[in-house]
């Protein structure tokens, strides 16, 4: 399964969860629904400063070439591929969601899981 397309500059992060931490983060928690295949409810705040919920398909966390730390997923119920700049997310919400990838997570080391 091929994974969302890595823009030019743009770095694929597999993020890992530190162990010793004793409570979730907002990454753990977008993590865990992306490596269970769960939807996302994302609180976030666009660069217009506007606030949208949005719901998601989680697949990806990349840095950019300014460093910046961007969500990859897609939107339901468009479909449409998105990135979200992660210090505008102000809360993520698991749902009971379930979904069929449509690319690979790269949460995931071994995207063939």
């Amino acid at each position: 399964m091929a994974s969302i397309p890595v823009k030019a500059g743009e770095q694929v992060s597999i993020w890992r969860r530190n162990m010793g931490t004793p409570q979730m983060s907002m990454l753990d928690l977008i993590r865990f629904a992306a490596v269970n295949r769960l939807c996302v409810e994302l609180d976030y705040r666009k660069e217009t400063g506007v606030r949208k919920t949005y719901l998601i398909e989680p697949y990806s966390l990349r840095v950019t070439a300014d460093n910046h730390l961007i969500l990859y997923g897609v939107k339901l119920p468009a479909a449409e591929t998105r990135q979200f700049q992660i210090d505008r997310i102000l809360s993520a919400t698991v749902t009971e969601n379930a979904f069929i990838p449509r690319y690979s997570v790269d949460f995931i080391p071994d995207s063939s899981v």
